[in-house]
């Protein structure tokens, strides 16, 4: 073989990603050729097809090839490692799950969580090398769905390591036109007919055209191996710092929650306080009182570190399995979380609202609920969020009044944001793909929902602002984050942008829609420069645009629409549909009613109030209504 190995590397680690089908296998089959000099006489088959049986047992001792004859089921089930030697560089190929097999989304995502589980579980990765039907014009929804994934998980880094090899074709043969989600990276072009067809039945012409289409693709296969030795292997561990950045990101937002819980009760002490006194001044003491005794206790969450991890609800703010045994993983909506012992079904056991697992994460951390006096709880808040110590002391001297107390709880959720704020830019610095929109409006949900339990108008005041500055981090995250020069960069702030205003916003759509029809026919010079005709129409088209729009929210309302759905979120309607499509149609029709009755309770039968709706309740109306229309459809 002609390639050219760099004595300096030791180990080559390539992950071989593609749709069931496309060829992932009989790559492997080519490179065994090349490494082990077969030939169309020879051939060296360390994959079984349908025609050849493996006689290759050194590069793979047992294969895990299944359904050979059935081209749209997946072939390999795990990732399964090819290894070949050249002096004292080992090449390891990770033949991966197939994408778009029969077993639909959600095997797709299970096969995708196989993928990085084993990418983290190498020290270095050189390659991701994916491999495409070269006669599509274009790529397929599942890949798509496989690219976001990616750009959601992996660092920018990695992109500059990506392989592309089109099979069922040649360079001026192939019928794909465009690959713009991965940054157009080095392109192969490899034929499959030595492969997918019996030798006995080759006639001599037909030899030849082999033999012709052989000798290409070997050649392409000597000048991929050469790419791949150029390459700089990538550590592994910069996909562990992405996720350490999406777990502070969390665990802030979660941390500001608390806290707004916690000032709820603290503004009602001080608010008696003061009524109680019938003194406003800021120099009041109000921690001590005449007598010398404390003011009397209220309820706070205290949040404890431990050395294990433990599973916590973001949306009831329990823990709701201590010394969780599953591998740790730190992000929302992790599938693992489904084989969590507190998980039936994909709902939890121990919320007492069953949420959902996409609405858990693993810390290693305790919350617990505590009594605690007035003065004790804001020392602890200012201990808890305030991370110099000279800060510390100086909120220790100041807490002294009403008036400074209220300051500090401002500045305490400022400084949440600021850290918040601080967690995207650095996660998005890393990984541009990352789904920041999503992390954030779901907090944000639950931050509008807790609105409607909250008594003090001061707090909601805070709670508010709160919000309506992490929304404009999530909507306009392009302007605020770090931009980069890169095609596939710029692509993608613009489709994380498209995301934040699909995925939460029927009323940020809205706002969105009229705030910019202001900036743009606010001038009057403007409206004079239009007929009056024009102006109808004009009038006419927004009004029927709102219509649309309270159409739409109106449905989402009810079920028979969702829009726009994050992986995750997706996930969860296939798991309630599967769950709900067992059931009898009359606990069906209960479930339903139910639903619908707790929604128009949120959001108070105004379609413009549905994002204090939980979304995991609206995705269950989603599931039911589907299964209530499969039923009816085939009575």
């Amino acid at each position: 073989m002609a390639a050219v190995t760099d004595s300096t590397k030791t180990e080559i680690n390539v992950m071989i990603i593609g749709e069931t089908g496309s060829g992932k296998s009989t790559l492997i089959n080519y490179l065994t050729n090349l490494f082990y000099d077969g030939s169309l006489a020879n051939l060296k088959i360390a994959i079984p097809t349908r025609y050849l049986k493996s006689n290759m047992p050194l590069v793979m001792p047992e294969h895990h090839e299944d359904c050979i004859d059935d081209i749209t089921r997946r072939k390999t089930n795990q990732c399964t490692k090819y290894q070949y030697k050249i002096k004292e560089v080992y090449f390891n190929f990770f033949d991966t799950p197939g994408i778009n097999d029969t077993g639909g989304y959600l095997a797709d995502n299970e096969n995708l969580d196989k993928i990085f589980q084993c990418i983290q579980s190498l020290e270095y990765l050189t390659s991701l090398v994916f491999v495409l039907n070269g006669t599509q014009a274009r790529l397929t929804t599942n890949i798509k769905n496989v690219l976001e994934r990616f750009h959601e998980r992996i660092p920018d880094i990695f992109y500059s390591n990506i392989i592309v090899i089109l099979t069922n074709c040649t360079s001026h043969t192939v019928n794909f036109n465009s690959i713009k989600l991965l940054n157009n990276p080095p392109i192969y072009h490899m034929q499959n007919s030595a492969f997918s067809s019996d030798p006995q039945t080759w006639s001599e012409q037909t030899l030849k055209i082999l033999q012709h289409d052989w000798n290409i693709s070997i050649q392409t296969m000597n000048e991929f191996i050469k790419t791949l030795v150029l390459l700089k292997s990538i550590p592994t561990n910069s996909l562990s710092d992405i996720n350490n950045d999406r777990n502070i990101i969390r665990s802030i937002l979660h941390e500001s929650r608390l806290m707004i819980l916690e000032l709820q009760h603290i503004e009602d002490e001080l608010i008696a306080l003061e009524e109680a006194s019938h003194i406003y001044s800021a120099n009041i003491e109000k921690y001590i009182a005449e007598n010398g005794t404390q003011t009397k206790s209220i309820q706070v969450n205290e949040i404890t570190t431990t050395p294990y991890h433990n599973t916590l609800c973001l949306q009831c703010n329990i823990v709701c399995h201590e010394r969780c045994s599953l591998s740790e993983t730190t992000q929302i909506g992790e599938h693992v979380f489904r084989h969590c012992t507190v998980m039936n079904n994909g709902q939890c056991t121990r919320c007492p609202g069953q949420c959902a697992y996409n609405m858990h994460y693993h810390d290693r951390r305790l919350i617990k609920s505590v009594s605690r006096t007035l003065k004790t709880a804001i020392s602890s808040l200012s201990n808890k969020y305030t991370e110099d110590k000279q800060n510390k002391d100086a909120y220790d001297i100041k807490c002294k009044t009403i008036k400074e107390t209220k300051h500090l709880l401002e500045q305490l959720l400022q400084d949440q944001f600021n850290k918040v704020h601080n967690a995207c830019i650095r996660v998005q610095n890393n990984c541009q793909g990352f789904n920041i929109a999503n992390e954030l409006y779901t907090f944000i949900n639950l931050l509008k929902n807790d609105t409607n339990l909250i008594r003090s108008t001061s707090i909601i005041h805070k709670v508010n602002k709160l919000i309506g500055e992490l929304e404009v981090l999530a909507n306009d995250s392009s302007m605020i984050l770090c931009k980069r020069s890169c095609a596939i960069a710029t692509k993608q702030k613009k489709r994380t942008s498209k995301k934040a205003n699909q995925i939460e916003v029927p009323t940020a759509i809205i706002d969105q829609t009229s705030h910019s029809q202001i900036l743009d026919f606010s001038n009057n010079e403007r409206y004079a420069e239009y007929t009056t005709e024009e102006l109808i129409d004009l009038t006419r088209q927004l009004i029927e645009n709102h219509t649309l729009i309270e159409k739409e929210l109106h449905h989402r309302c009810e079920g028979t629409s969702i829009g726009y759905l994050s992986s995750t979120e997706l996930v969860t309607l296939c798991e309630y549909y599967t769950s709900s499509y067992i059931l009898e149609i009359d606990k069906l029709l209960a479930l339903h009613s139910q639903l619908q009755q707790e929604i128009q309770e949120a959001t108070v039968s105004d379609p413009y109030k549905i994002l204090r709706a939980p979304i995991d309740k609206l995705i269950h109306l989603t599931a039911i209504k589907l299964c209530l229309q499969n039923v009816h459809k085939y009575q």
